[in-house]
């Protein structure tokens, strides 16, 4: 079996969560992003909602991301 390193990348911003994962030779396996959901009416966010949202959508993208990892390929690195 032939094994490869790849990195796993978070990002929670003001607007939306993503991960992606991206092998070492610089090709991206999947980038996935969730936009966070603001209420009717309202003009953004308070951190804690946002912080919430984030704690709710990371770990089913992290799945998501995880089901496409190529066999062989490991995750070495989280950024």
């Amino acid at each position: 079996m032939n094994s490869s390193s790849c990195c796993l990348g978070i990002d929670t911003s003001n607007y939306k969560t993503s991960v992606a994962i991206v092998s070492c030779g610089g090709g991206i396996i999947c980038n996935l992003q969730q936009y966070l959901s603001v209420k009717k009416g309202e003009r953004g966010l308070r951190q804690s909602d946002a912080l919430f949202q984030h704690v709710m959508n990371l770990p089913v993208l992290i799945e998501e991301a995880f089901s496409k990892l190529p066999e062989g390929c490991s995750i070495d690195t989280v950024a």
